[in-house]
């Protein structure tokens, strides 16, 4: 053995506590590194399949004024697969702070029957609730809720 190596021996002997530190050390950075990255995957995988399953447009045509015949219109364009016609207003909420918060409200004759940006029921559900007269669903990123307004 070299003088180099007996160096380099002696020194992680020597200080023990140290050597098993850096080993642990090292041990731990490369397995939070591999986490990291495999999560980051998993989660981009599991958010395209999520958006997927939406069946998502891939384009959308804001028109006014826009009708049924409009609609039966954009059907017959070749390529076209589904069109569905929507009405939608734009609002803003002022919270008690004074802060504007942007929503769209976006009305179709019935949620159930969509077949281009579909809903999907909140976690456990199995379809979106039915509903009644004078309700509305509210859907946002993380759930669908039925509200009936006091009116």
């Amino acid at each position: 053995m070299t003088s180099r190596w007996k160096k380099i021996w002696a020194d992680l002997w020597g200080n023990k506590s140290r050597t098993v530190l850096t080993i642990i050390t090292i041990a731990v950075g490369t397995f939070a590194v591999g986490f990291t990255n495999n999560m980051g995957l998993y989660m981009s995988e599991s958010m395209d399949s999520d958006f997927l399953l939406a069946n998502p447009s891939e384009a959308e045509i804001y028109a006014s004024p826009m009708d049924d015949d409009s609609v039966k219109i954009a059907r017959e364009v070749p390529g076209v697969n589904a069109v569905e016609g929507r009405s939608t207003s734009d609002a803003q909420i002022i919270h008690l702070d004074g802060k504007k918060i942007a929503i769209q409200f976006t009305a179709v004759d019935n949620p159930y029957e969509l077949t281009v940006n579909t809903l999907k029921p909140v976690q456990n559900e199995s379809i979106i609730p039915p509903l009644g007269d004078k309700e509305v669903l509210i859907d946002s990123s993380a759930a669908s809720l039925a509200i009936n307004p006091a009116i």
